[in-house]
């Protein structure tokens, strides 16, 4: 990476949608940019090259771009150092790809010009500040990069660094040994532009790669470096919290909630979409107000036998949705409930619809009305169950939350719901 042209750095992030173990990526590093007169051998070196998991690589040196008058070849372009005669004056791009068996790295490159000027420009290095982690940061979030080893070949003094962003369409331009530059348009917000160490807040309306330039002065000549910078996104997680109740009656009213952390990056907590689903099919479940709500309340319907319903909870952000992976507390953060939770759902009256006079007839339930003139009482599953609408027409869907007052109750002339039972 200490070269003008680029690093390209990735972060290889493996999710859970299958079983298999993803192999990270290798990341390539061909060394430093060079000077030199013409006519020199140069060495080059990808031993700072590496595998994040500690696999072995190979090595693959291509010779980018020559000058014209040029008629030199790499020498072991397969292994850690190969050689290149730099026979002419100019500018001779090589590149490196390393391989672990399984993934290849992105292409980094390494620029050497042969020349007989006395005064050279310096030798621009941008980096990233944390290698190990690769050049990224999530969207909206810090990012910094520094240049520290840049140098000057004559060594005179370096005067100033500058950082900028690199945009869509000034590859050609800023970074012409940039293999595949494709810069996001999205605008990062320097706090730090004109020092050593570069800092920068990552956009947070963007995904993908920036590209950044760092111009190294000594007074007199500038030198220049581009690097690639991942802006990431992170996929929610789906965490409900705190557990609901691991049973409740028949229409009796609970709440289910996700967490307000579930998705690491915080540039997407404004923007968080939740989505309610349950199972099994055919189990009516009201969700109040919407299955689109969070946190939601819930009451399920319409059983003829004790049932657990499974709800599940989706969360996406603009990006990806989350993916619950089972209920793994390693993947939640070690929370107990992660994606999905159980509700056992009881309190079904066997003897449902029975005619009665009062409460003490029905098995399980309360006698309650069935038409608006009350000259019929029907055993109710439910306590709290009105069985006419505003209008006095019939509604058997129409429960009551706590608090509410059935007022067409014929048998006691008037119920409250309270936690299930009308008092």
């Amino acid at each position: 990476m200490r070269r003008w042209p680029h690093a390209v750095l990735w972060v290889a992030l493996a999710g859970c949608d299958s079983g298999a173990e993803v192999a990270a990526m290798p990341v390539a590093d061909a060394g430093f940019d060079q000077i030199v007169l013409p006519a020199t051998e140069a060495t080059l070196d990808g031993s700072g090259s590496f595998d994040p998991d500690g696999r072995d690589l190979s090595y693959r040196w291509t010779l980018v771009s020559k000058p014209a008058a040029s008629s030199e070849t790499l020498t072991a372009a397969s292994t850690v150092s190969p050689r290149l005669l730099l026979d002419v004056d100019g500018y001779y791009v090589v590149s490196l790809v390393v391989s672990n068996g399984e993934r290849e790295s992105l292409p980094d490159v390494v620029s050497l010009l042969a020349s007989s000027t006395t005064n050279f420009p310096p030798l621009a290095d941008a980096r990233c500040a944390a290698p190990t982690a690769g050049c990224a940061t999530s969207h909206g979030a810090e990012g910094r990069v520094h240049g520290n080893q840049s140098s000057d070949p004559n060594g005179d003094p370096l005067t100033s660094f500058q950082w900028s962003q690199v945009l869509p369409g000034e590859c050609a331009s800023k970074c012409p040994g940039m293999a595949g530059c494709a810069p996001i348009p999205e605008l990062v917000s320097w706090t730090q532009s004109n020092d050593t160490l570069g800092i920068f807040t990552a956009p947070a309306d963007g995904i993908g790669f920036l590209v950044l330039q760092l111009a190294v002065s000594d007074g007199a000549l500038t030198g220049t470096d581009c690097i690639a910078f991942e802006s990431t996104n992170t996929q929610p997680f789906a965490i409900i919290s705190p557990a609901p109740p691991a049973s409740r009656a028949e229409g009796q009213v609970f709440a289910l909630q996700g967490t307000p952390d579930s998705d690491s990056d915080a540039a997407d907590w404004p923007n968080l979409v939740y989505e309610w689903t349950h199972e099994p099919a055919g189990v009516f479940v009201n969700y109040d107000p919407s299955p689109a709500a969070n946190p939601v309340n819930v009451d399920v319907r319409g059983l003829t036998a004790g049932t657990t319903v499974t709800f599940t909870l989706t969360v996406s952000d603009p990006w990806e949705s989350s993916n619950p992976c089972g209920t793994d507390p390693a993947f939640c953060g070690g929370r107990t409930w992660c994606g999905s939770v159980s509700v056992l759902i009881t309190g079904v009256a066997i003897n449902d619809g029975q005619t009665c006079s009062f409460d003490s007839q029905c098995a399980s339930g309360n006698c309650e009305c069935t038409n608006a003139n009350c000259t019929g009482l029907r055993c109710r599953a439910n306590p709290c169950f009105c069985e006419f609408d505003a209008g006095g027409g019939c509604d058997g869907t129409d429960f009551l939350n706590d608090g509410v007052t059935d007022p067409e109750d014929c048998d006691t002339g008037g119920m409250t719901c309270q936690a299930g039972v009308c008092q």
